[in-house]
Formats: structure tokens, C-alpha cells, sequence
């Protein structure tokens, strides 16, 4: 969920990896709600609509950025439209990106609380560390070994 959260800013604006996180809230609801039967009451239900909506309106509004900026020419285009096009030109794969992001924040909420609810707080912490050491380093041998390489050839 980090992961592709990070990935998403670049490739899209702050206000959108924003909008899209929130997107944790519904997909922690449906998950409870379809694998572990919690109940809600019809103000949740209207909040996950809400949420829903617009999310998908700024998808949308983003799609249409997008198309609009490949149809106008060089000649027609504004100062903002030139910095968006510039800055990011593949608006689509970071929402793609962070709506990925907040839904897997949502998957990792509800088994958090799962987890906390069926175990002592000392063993889910424990084992969150451990698996969270496990997975950074394997993030930072996969993805910044030249970085790393190069850090450690300076000294």
C-alpha cells in the first residue's frame, strides 16, 4: 500500500493520491462487511456512497484533463495546462496507482484489527515489526540497490 502510494505521486497530483487514499474507508467497510459479517448502519452505507462517488467523479475529471490536453495544440494551450502536461503526463496511472494503494490500505486495516482483536498487542507488534523489516529490505534490494551501491562506494 506504501509502495504504490508513493509511486502515485509520481504520476499524479497531491490531491489526487489524497482522494484516492480515502478510498481505504469503503474498501475497509466492504471487507469487513463481506468477510468477517460486521454490520452497518445505513450513515456508513451513505458515507461509502459518497466516498465512492467521488472518487470516480475525480477519475473522471482526470480522464477528461487528460483527453483534452492531447487534443489541443501547442498554440491553444494555457500556462497551467502546459505545467499539468509537463509535470504529469500520466495522470491515469497515478490514480491507477493510488486507488491500488488505498484499497490495500483498506485490506491492511480490517486484517489489523482482526489481528489485534483474536491476539495480544505484544504478538501482533512484534510480528508487525518483524514483517515490516522483512519487507523494507527486500523493497530497498529490489528497487534502490544502485542507490545503496552508490552510497556505500562514496564513503
Amino acid at each position: 500500500a506504501n509502495y504504490t502510494t508513493i509511486m502515485a505521486f509520481k504520476y499524479t497530483t497531491i490531491t489526487s493520491v489524497s482522494l484516492f487514499d480515502a478510498l481505504a474507508i469503503p474498501s475497509a467497510i466492504i471487507l469487513s462487511r463481506v468477510v468477517f459479517g460486521r454490520r452497518y448502519t445505513k450513515i456508513h452505507l451513505l458515507g461509502v456512497m459518497v466516498c465512492s462517488i467521488g472518487i470516480a467523479l475525480n477519475v473522471f475529471q482526470d480522464y477528461r484533463e487528460d483527453k483534452h490536453l492531447e487534443e489541443v495544440s501547442d498554440d491553444e494551450e494555457s500556462a497551467q495546462e502546459e505545467m499539468i502536461k509537463e509535470d504529469y503526463p500520466h495522470k491515469m496511472r497515478g490514480d491507477i496507482l493510488a486507488i491500488i494503494g488505498g484499497t490495500l490500505f483498506g485490506i491492511s486495516n480490517t486484517l489489523q484489527e482482526v489481528t489485534v482483536r483474536d491476539s495480544t498487542l505484544t504478538e501482533y507488534l512484534g510480528c508487525m515489526t518483524f514483517f515490516a523489516s522483512i519487507i523494507s529490505i527486500l523493497q530497498v534490494i529490489i528497487l534502490e540497490r544502485d542507490e545503496v551501491m552508490t552510497f556505500f562506494a562514496s564513503i
